[in-house]
C-alpha cells in the first residue's frame, strides 16, 4: 500500500504532490478547522523519495 504509515489518504496525497519538483504548491480544499490542520500534518509525513 502506499500510504503505508505515512497517516490518512489526505496527508499521502499532499506529500506526494509536494515531492515532485514541478509542482510548488497544492491548495487543498477543506470544510473545517480540524481538516485544515490535518492537511499540515503533510509535511511531517514520512517521503516517498530519499532525496533529503
Amino acid at each position: 500500500m502506499i500510504a503505508g504509515n505515512r497517516g490518512n489518504i489526505t496527508r499521502v496525497a499532499l506529500k506526494w504532490f509536494l515531492e515532485h519538483d514541478a509542482i510548488s504548491c497544492v491548495i487543498p480544499g477543506f470544510k473545517s478547522i480540524a481538516q485544515g490542520e490535518d492537511n499540515l500534518q503533510a509535511i511531517n509525513v514520512e517521503d516517498f523519495t530519499n532525496r533529503k
